[in-house]
């Protein structure tokens, strides 16, 4: 639930504080950042579980999500400098928390049926234990690790 707020409460800190400190401004902007990286993983486990349950279509789902964060990414980018101009960086800030309050409010209005006898320590051990495994395996292939050290460059 905080790394829902934290997107909001950066953008709004950075749009309405007057002469916010250098440190608290990038302190702002980190955590906005990972709230937003918050909100990618979540799609990214949804994807991932609705792909187990339909594998026919889970390249579309990839593709669909990937085609969905690029398009926003271009108009993102396309008319951040327009807005600049017309409203400011405080008023661009401001209208950024838009964005993270939607995602607020999507993740607050979202039902998830809770399990008081499910077994948490024990899964999540094993998920850790099962996630090394598979990481140690991925890493012993060069085939795989390889192209991230060209994309790193």
């Amino acid at each position: 639930m905080c790394k829902r707020y934290m997107g909001v409460i950066s953008m709004l800190l950075l749009s309405f504080h007057e002469k916010l400190h250098l440190a608290f401004a990038v302190l702002s902007l980190t955590g906005g950042s990972s709230g937003v990286a918050v909100a990618d993983v979540t799609i990214d486990a949804c994807v991932a579980q609705n792909s187990i349950n339909h594998p026919s279509l889970a390249s579309d789902m990839q593709s669909l999500c990937a085609l969905s964060s690029s398009i926003g990414a271009l108009v993102g980018f396309s008319i951040s400098g327009i807005f600049i101009h017309l409203i400011g960086p405080k008023g661009v800030d401001g209208l950024l928390a838009i964005p993270a309050g939607l995602v607020f409010l999507v993740g607050t209005l979202l039902n998830e049926p809770h399990s008081p006898n499910f077994a948490y320590t024990q899964v999540v051990r094993q998920n850790f234990i099962d996630a090394r495994k598979s990481m140690w395996t991925t890493l012993k292939c060069p085939d795989v690790w390889r192209p991230c050290l060209y994309m790193l460059h």
